[in-house]
Order: C-alpha cells, then structure tokens, then sequence
C-alpha cells in the first residue's frame, strides 16, 4: 500500500539536500510541522554589516495527495501553530497524481494575510465556545503558487523571495504583526454612565483635550479582538475616577485675529479637538475645542456662542513674546466690535464676525511694559524662550524702562554719577567705559558701553552727561553659569580694543567690586 505521506517528505528531503538546505525530520508532527529547514545565508557570510543573520531558519509542512484537488483540509491546532512561530513557515503540496515521483508541487507562504484568517477564525469559534477542540476544526487550504519548474533550485529561490533580504527583520515583523491584528479598532471597550448635566460637561471637557477627571458610575469593560467582546470582570467597578490624559487632536492649523477698524492681525498656532461624544449628547453640550497654548477658544451652538479663555500663566512659562502677544489678542478683543476670526485647518479655512459681548480688560500698560522687555531680549539677541513673569516686569519696572532709553539711545535723560580718588579735570571731554548689569527672567545681562562726554566735578563725586553711546560687547547668561576670569577678561579685551588717545575712565574694576556676580 502507497504511503504518500513518506513518500513526499522523502522527497522533499532529497530536495532539500540538492538545493543545499538542511532539512530536519520532525520526531513527531504534533506540534504542526513535519520539517525544520536551516538555509546558510552565505551572502551576508562576506559582509560585515550582515554577519548577524546567520542561518535561516524555516518550519515546513509537507501535504502529498494523488488528486488534483489544489487544497487541503487542515486542522486549526495544526493552523494555529504554523501562524504563531516567528519563524517563516510555509506548507508544500505535492501531487503525485498516481505516480511515483510528483507531477506538481505548491508553495502555500504562511503569510499576513493567512495569519489573520486564521486567528479570526479561531477567535470566532473561542467566542462560541471556549472549550472548543480546534484539532476539531478544520480550515481550507488552497494552493496558488506552483513550483515551476520543478527543481529543487526553483523550491529555494521560491521559499526565499518570500522570506526577503533579512530573515530577522522577517521574524520581528511577524511578531509586531502577530501582536496587533485584530486590534485595529482599539483593544478595549468601556461602557459607563456620568451623573448629571455638570459631569457630562466634565467629560466632554476632557474629549477635548483638557487635564483633568470625571467621576463615573456603572463601569464596566470588555475587551476586543477581530470585533469580538469579552467581558474583564477585574475592570468593573460602581464607581471609578476617568482621565484621558492622551487625546490627540483632529487637525492643527491657525487662528487668525483681524481687526477690520485697523487692519491689524494677529496669528496663533492652534489644535482642534472634536470629541468623540458629539454624536450621542444633548445639543447644549456639543462643542468644539482649539488650543493655542496661550489662550483656547470654544465653538458652541453650531458655532453661535466663540468662548476664550486666555492662560496667562501658561505663556509665562514659555516665552515674553507670547505673553505680549497674549496680552495684544486681549486689548483687541477689549471692546469686539470690528473683529473677524478666520480658522484655517488643512484645506478648511472659514471666517466669522465676532459680534459685540462682554470682552476683557484694558491692559494698555501692561503691553507697553512688555514690549520693553521684548526690546530687551532683541537686543541681547537670545534667540530662545525668555520666560518673564508679569510680577518680575511690574517690580522691575523702573529699571526696564531706564534700560530701553539706552538700547533707545536717549541720551538726554541719562547721566552716570561716579566716584572716584583720582579722575580727569574739570570740564573735559573724556571716553567712559561703563559696565551695565542687570537681571531679568532666571538671566543676567551684562553690556560694556563707551559712553562720550564732558565729565564734571562736583565736591568728591563725578557726574557725565554722554553726548555718544557705543556698544562694545554684550553677553546673557544664567546664574550659576558665569566665570569671573573669563568674563573680565572678555572686558578687558572689548575695552582696549576701542580705547583712545585721550582722557579714558575705566569703571570696570569698580563693576567687579559692586556687582552681585557670586
């Protein structure tokens, strides 16, 4: 009596050896496959960058039939085994069609595709019954890839072009593949209740993208695969506290301010968050939300009711150019009578008339305090966030102001009042070099200035009104950061540098000995 069974895998072995693979019988097939088939790699053996690969490994189920049937009946335990090794598996089909050596062989890869088939189906039949045998069950095998010509090289060349250039890249492909299908509509489901209109508002709060939580009630969870439930009975509770601290926003794009009265605009950065509850909630509740860090703007009422909420804290934190900017947006909505808003998302752009309601507060002096500080920052050239905060500018306000007439050049309202045991006559015209310090925002600043003038004596004290500013150097650092050698001889460098023939007063040993650079 004809054993097919042994008849293909011996032929398949005499393949193997032929094409220079190293086919391994299986002791037993009861772990769903007959061979274990090592391929050397011998083109990464020369290549340094490749000399990991190693040998290929390859699990390979052998199927001999006299029929031309071109499928086989397959049991799902059988299935189940050949999807999930991370090695490259494959089934060979050899027909015999009554012969003794066979007509035609199929290469059947145990690829994507069939990996989610049966997965599927054995999540289905598990759904059904979760003690169904699945050595039980079968499935359909049908065979499409014909070996031809029928020659051991052919059957090589075949199992490797499915295999690709890396069989480790293979394998941790198929593991990450392994790991999500069936998960792409999520990996959980939740179903809860929220009590009252007020926690509802909550969560819809927290669907846009807000911090935050909401408590809620009746929570019960089941998770998914393939779009098949099961219930978690250890994440089910009467009570529970919900966050969603990841929500991703729809889209980015910008929120452009114009006033129509003036023609000036003012453009934020923004992300829109549509929440998820919007197709089940009451009207009241449905909303949009744009974050722009500074400030975020709500659409409620099919886009009737625009509510901004301005954080000045968060754009203390960030940069004083935002803050102004800030503080610009608030003195432009200060009394909304001329002001059209225009989104712009993707290729979405939309404008609305802002109509008049209750706005914000007059901060006319506040932008011009931080406009001076965002004088400063250019000046010193910091080209990073320079977080200030609206205490810091108002303590200090006095002194940014006398700052800016320097960086103004406004010389007639300065003056520089000194002491010293011996310095120039009289009524002199002298070059001054002068040490200006200053901290503001976490920094330290530090100037050196030629001021030119008439120096004047009066009793034990000298006083110069400068009819000429010149910048000779300028440095920022942070505290902790400075090194007293090398910045006075930085000075000292920047100093001799520009100095004259004439009368010269040199303060920068009188900067050392007073300024708090400790």
């Amino acid at each position: 009596m004809r054993d097919l069974g042994a008849a293909g895998e011996h032929y398949f072995s005499a393949w193997c050896a032929a094409a220079g693979m190293t086919a391994n019988k299986a002791v037993s097939d009861r772990n769903g496959w007959d061979m274990f088939v090592e391929v050397d790699n011998d083109g990464s053996s020369t290549n340094p960058m490749l000399i990991h690969e190693g040998l290929m490994e390859i699990k390979i189920q052998v199927k001999s039939t006299d029929k031309k049937n071109k499928f086989v009946d397959v049991e799902l335990s059988n299935l189940r085994k050949m999807a999930t090794t991370a090695l490259p598996s494959f089934y060979l089909l050899l027909e015999f069609d009554g012969s003794e050596t066979p007509t035609q062989a199929y290469l059947c890869h145990v690829d994507k595709p069939l990996i989610r088939k049966i997965l599927e189906r054995i999540a289905q039949l598990l759904h059904e019954d979760r003690k169904v045998k699945l050595n039980k069950k079968f499935m359909r095998l049908r065979f499409s890839e014909n070996i031809t010509p029928l020659t051991p090289t052919q059957l090589k060349s075949m199992i490797l072009g499915f295999i690709g250039s890396s069989h480790i890249k293979y394998m941790e492909d198929k593991r990450k593949f392994l790991e999500s299908t069936g998960f792409e509509e999520g990996t959980h489901k939740v179903n809860f209740s929220v009590s009252g209109g007020a926690q509802l508002e909550k969560l819809i709060d927290l669907s846009l993208g807000k911090s935050g939580a909401v408590e809620i009630i009746d929570m019960q969870a089941h998770s998914i695969r393939f779009g098949l439930s099961q219930e978690q009975p250890l994440i089910q509770s009467e009570t529970a506290i919900l966050s969603m601290p990841d929500i991703m926003p729809s889209a980015e794009g910008t929120l452009t301010f114009r006033d129509k009265s003036t023609g000036r605009s003012i453009v934020f950065p923004a992300r829109l968050y549509r929440s998820a509850f919007n197709d089940w909630v009451p009207e009241e509740f449905k909303k949009v939300r744009f974050d722009a860090d500074v400030f975020e703007l709500q659409l409620s009422k099919h886009g009737q009711v625009c509510t901004v909420t301005a954080s000045v804290e968060n754009a203390e934190l960030s940069d004083i150019e935002k803050v102004l900017k800030l503080y610009k947006l608030v003195s432009m909505l200060w009394k909304p009578e001329n002001i059209k808003l225009t989104f712009k998302f993707q290729e979405i752009v939309t404008s609305v008339d802002m109509n008049p309601g209750e706005g914000f507060a007059d901060c006319s002096t506040t932008i011009e305090a931080l406009e001076k500080v965002v004088k400063i920052k250019r000046y010193f050239e910091i080209d990073h966030d320079f977080p200030v905060t609206l205490s810091e500018v108002d303590k200090k306000h006095r002194h940014i102001h006398q700052i800016n007439l320097l960086i103004d050049e406004d010389l007639g309202l300065v003056f520089l009042e000194f002491t010293l045991d011996i310095g120039p006559d009289h009524g002199v015209d002298v070059d001054c070099f002068y040490v200006l310090f200053f901290d503001l925002g976490g920094y330290f600043f530090v100037e050196l200035i030629l001021f030119t003038g008439v120096v004047l004596k009066e009793e034990n004290k000298y006083i110069l009104r400068p009819t000429s500013k010149k910048s000779l150097y300028k440095t920022v650092f942070r505290s902790g950061e400075l090194n007293k050698d090398v910045l006075r001889a930085e000075l000292l460098e920047a100093m001799e540098s520009n100095e004259g023939n004439g009368n010269t007063i040199d303060l920068i040993p009188y900067f050392f000995s007073k300024a708090p650079l400790s």
